[in-house]
Parts: C-alpha cells; sequence; structure tokens
C-alpha cells in the first residue's frame, strides 16, 4: 500500500477519547495454571486492594495518613525502589504492605489477603505486577519519555519477592506473560471483539501491544505507533466507527503513560511518515 502524508489532528481524528468511559474490566484470568481456580495467572487489582488498606476509591495518595502506618525502615525500604526514602506510589505500597503487613492499619485484611495472598501464587502476582512496571519503565526510557530508568531497582524488588518464597524466575515470567496477555486481550475483546475474533485481537490487531509489555524495545513501540496511524488512516472519516476509539480505549486502560507517549509520536508519524507501514494483517 503506498504511503499518504496525511495531516490528521488527534481531536478530529480519534474522536476526542472519553477516558471517564473507561470501566476497568475484571482482573481474573481464564487461562489454565492450577486446578484451583483462585490460582490463575492475573495482575494486581491495585483498585480493589487499595480500597480494602482504605484508600478512597482505590486511589493511592502520597503522605495520605494511611501511609502514617509504615514503619520509618519499611518505609526506606521500600520507597528506595524508585529512588526516593518515601513511599510514594501505590506499587512500592502494596508491596511493602505484603512483606510487613501493617497491623494499624485500619483497613479490610480479608480483602487485602484474598486479593494478594501470602503465598506462592501471591508472591507471583507481585511479581507480575512489578514485570509490568518495569516494562512500562523500560519501553519509555528507551525512546526518552522517561526521565529515569528504574530497569534495576525493579529488577532488584521482583528477585526479593521471588527469593522470599523460592520462585523459579522461569515460572515468574511465565505467570506474567499469560496475565498480561490475558489483561490486554481482555481491554481488546471489551473494546474490539465487536469487529475483530479474538484469536485476531492476539495475533494481529493487539500483537504489538502484547510483543511491548514481554520484551520492551523501541522497535515494539514503533510498531504501536503504526498501529495508531493505521486507525487512524483507515477509520478516521466514518465518526460512527467506533474502532478508533475502542483502540485508543485499550492503549490508555492498559498504561496511560503509553497512551500519551504513542499519541506524540503517532501525531509526528501522521504527519511526515518514516516507518515502515503497520496493518492487522502483519
Amino acid at each position: 500500500m503506498k504511503k499518504e502524508n496525511v495531516s490528521v489532528s488527534y481531536e478530529s481524528a480519534f474522536g476526542g477519547l472519553n477516558l471517564l468511559n473507561i470501566i476497568l474490566p475484571p482482573f481474573v484470568n481464564l487461562s489454565p495454571w492450577t486446578s484451583n481456580s483462585a490460582d490463575i495467572p492475573s495482575l494486581v487489582n491495585q483498585v480493589s486492594i487499595l480500597k480494602s488498606y482504605g484508600f478512597t476509591a482505590g486511589y493511592f495518595i502520597p503522605r495520605n495518613p494511611l501511609t502514617m502506618h509504615v514503619d520509618p525502615g519499611v518505609e526506606l525500604e521500600f520507597g528506595r525502589i524508585e529512588a526516593e526514602e518515601t513511599i510514594d506510589t501505590a506499587e512500592e505500597f502494596i508491596t511493602a504492605g505484603w512483606f510487613h503487613p501493617f497491623t494499624r492499619c485500619p483497613g479490610d485484611t480479608g480483602g487485602i489477603e484474598r486479593e494478594l495472598p501470602h503465598t506462592r501464587d501471591g508472591a507471583m502476582k507481585l511479581c507480575a505486577m512489578w514485570m509490568k512496571k518495569r516494562a512500562e519503565n523500560r519501553g519509555l526510557a528507551l525512546i526518552g519519555e522517561k526521565r529515569r530508568d528504574y530497569y534495576t531497582n525493579y529488577s532488584d524488588v521482583i528477585d526479593k519477592i521471588i527469593n522470599s518464597r523460592g520462585l523459579q524466575r522461569g515460572a515468574a515470567e511465565e505467570y506474567y506473560k499469560i496475565a498480561i496477555t490475558d489483561r490486554i486481550l481482555r481491554f481488546g475483546d471489551r473494546e474490539l471483539g465487536y469487529a475483530f475474533s479474538m484469536d485476531t485481537l492476539e495475533r494481529s490487531v493487539l500483537k504489538p501491544l502484547i510483543e511491548y509489555y514481554l520484551n520492551p524495545r523501541r522497535e515494539a513501540f514503533d510498531k504501536i505507533v503504526g498501529a495508531r496511524v493505521y486507525f487512524a488512516r483507515h477509520y478516521a472519516e466514518n465518526e460512527n466507527d467506533r474502532r478508533i476509539s475502542g483502540f485508543l480505549s485499550v492503549l490508555s486502560g492498559i498504561d496511560f503513560s503509553l497512551y500519551l507517549a504513542s499519541q506524540k509520536h503517532a501525531d509526528r508519524e501522521l504527519n511526515s511518515p518514516s516507518l515502515p507501514e503497520w496493518s492487522p494483517g502483519e
């Protein structure tokens, strides 16, 4: 297919994606893992566990009174994950609470344990949370969208979790692969299932996103940009075609920072093509 220099604004091409309409899907994986359905690979539902800790609407707020229940030594240990000496991210807080339960925290301990049990499967789930964050940070760092690459720090905390329960690294990585692929495909099926089969989503439409999370490289990011450009060029003219907003909902639902970074690069690519043209058939 011949490339065309098309000048398109994202406001017109993508119909003003309304993020308020994005509803998180259930974080339950249907892929086989063990005979116990509770052990099926899934990512941590941060909203659910933060609600159990007492955070309003499940959103972590640094220096919230709830964080005052963290022992100073524990805060120093886990706050350093992202080079600060205070716990200022949801992931740091959740991990600190898993290693050192906050006995004074006025939360729903039962809900916390159900979402992230102190078991081998709970450790797998916690590892997967950090593997996702590591992929996002490394990917954006490689394209100059992050001021600092925390790859080593995230790898260290993953090692700490693995060692705490005597996990096999390969098993933890396989758990993450299943969990992140399932998360992406669940978003995809909800937003794009009316237009594409699950097989097409996995093998084609959402393949760049899955590859990016399994091996965050510049080439993988460029394919995500290419997919955004493809959707803009082929579906922008029909304002009733929901494939554009659906694809963007998947991106923003998985990681809003990735959504914003790919938007900037795709906007540039729409007006001055430089990347190999991507199509769902690849």
